[in-house]
């Protein structure tokens, strides 16, 4: 106790200096913390929307969680085969943040969307898991968690993303 005193530890001695800035240092710190979250999201840390979105989302009726964790809603079943992870498929696409900022799309103009195609081991891992549930003609929204995106470099890492996706073919590759 006699060392603690010594050397001013504010736990013993509360009239020291320390222990009057916290107020100023709590305040400093409440300004500061919006400004930390923002430049978190920016570096790759995810958003504190994306799990409350997450969570919401699971709620809606029809929702269906897969294991790996992706979440899917079924808003037109479609019909036929179903892709394996060796072909290519064509899509529609509308990708966006639970923000609702779309950061990528098929075709140029959203209204007249043309198919893009990809190979489904190409896509991030979360879509990898649910596109060869899809049959031709599906249309479904996905949610994929920032653990199952993008790859740490990219801009979206562990972001959670939010796709509106219509297969609309898919060919073996």
């Amino acid at each position: 106790m006699a060392d603690r005193k010594q050397w001013g530890w504010c736990a013993v001695r509360r009239n020291c200096r320390t222990s009057r800035s916290w107020p100023f240092l709590g305040g400093f710190l409440g300004a500061l913390l919006p400004i930390i979250a923002s430049a978190a999201v920016r570096y790759g840390h995810s958003s504190p929307l994306d799990g409350s979105y997450l969570e919401l989302f699971k709620q809606r009726p029809g929702v269906i969680a897969h294991e790996s964790g992706v979440l899917y809603e079924v808003l037109e079943e479609g019909s036929g085969e179903r892709p394996r992870l060796t072909d290519r498929v064509r899509v529609r696409y509308r990708g966006s943040l639970v923000s609702g900022e779309t950061f990528g799309q098929s075709g140029d103009n959203p209204e007249l969307a043309t198919a893009t195609e990809f190979p489904v081991n190409r896509l991030i891992p979360g879509l990898q898991a649910v596109v060869p549930l899809m049959r031709r003609g599906a249309h479904w929204v996905i949610v994929v968690p920032g653990t199952l995106g993008f790859p740490s470099g990219n801009p979206l890492f562990r972001r959670t993303t939010v796709y509106d996706l219509t297969l609309e073919d898919f060919k073996p590759a």
